[in-house]
């Protein structure tokens, strides 16, 4: 097996309408104030341990090089097919390339080998979600909390899958216990308010989105949210207060 190499990990470069959810999600606020969940762009460090670049050869991957690091994990693969890792490790690059078809094998055939592997279970759930299939993600995702019953990232993207179902009482549920498990996760607080928002709950919805920007000041897209929600509630001159201070934010 080769060396374990010392990888350099950045986050993805994020256009001007977009903000960075923490976890790897993205945003993006749409016309009319609704925002898209671009999950497909998400990537993700994992949560129990799996250096998701161990399988990097010598010549280092860097962690936004997916290509590189697809082909130093199939070279492990073809020597050790057994080592859940590497499958593990190969899915989560296709994921970030949006290559969802070969993602899903890769977890699949992770879990099959290590069906205690947590971050296999969560990927493949984030992968069905990003295909559309919110059921069969949510199911993936209740293995993965069954395993890690703490973590406030998996429940975050449960409820974002409860909440593309349109499904928002399940959503809010998630992310309260989300929020109750970390206290400074701000990706939570800023999705319960929009379905606050949805709920017609603005007081509620203005608390959440001012939480989240407590937490994250120089997110774009947490101002952005928040403008629209004060021109809803016909505050149009904080609407307008807040559009100048997010402008400061938007990134080129």
């Amino acid at each position: 097996m080769p060396e374990k190499a010392n990888i350099k990990i950045a986050p993805p470069r994020l256009r001007s309408d977009h903000g960075f959810l923490p976890g790897g999600g993205i945003m993006e606020i749409l016309k009319g104030g609704s925002i898209k969940l671009l999950l497909s762009l998400a990537l993700l460090l994992p949560l129990t341990g799996l250096s998701s670049a161990s399988f990097a050869q010598e010549s280092a991957c860097v962690w936004e090089d997916l290509d590189c690091r697809i082909a130093a994990a199939t070279t492990v693969i073809k020597t050790n097919p057994k080592d859940p890792s590497a499958w593990f490790d190969r899915g989560n690059a296709y994921f970030g390339k949006g290559d969802y078809i070969p993602a899903l094998a890769d977890f699949t055939e992770a879990i099959a080998l290590n069906p205690k592997l947590t971050d296999a279970w969560l990927m493949r759930g984030r992968t069905l979600s990003n295909q559309g299939k919110q059921d069969a993600a949510i199911k993936d995702l209740n293995k993965a909390l069954a395993l890690n019953p703490s973590s406030a990232f998996i429940l975050y993207w449960r409820g974002s899958c409860y909440w593309s179902k349109h499904d928002c009482n399940s959503a809010v549920r998630d992310y309260t216990k989300a929020i109750a498990l970390d206290p400074k996760y701000d990706s939570p607080y800023f999705m319960r308010g929009d379905c606050y928002q949805k709920q017609k709950d603005y007081i509620l919805a203005l608390k959440d989105y001012s939480e989240a920007i407590e937490l994250n000041p120089t997110l774009y897209g947490f101002r952005v949210r928040r403008a629209d929600l004060y021109e809803l509630m016909g505050y149009t001159e904080a609407a307008a207060t807040e559009r100048k201070k997010a402008e400061k934010f938007r990134k080129p």
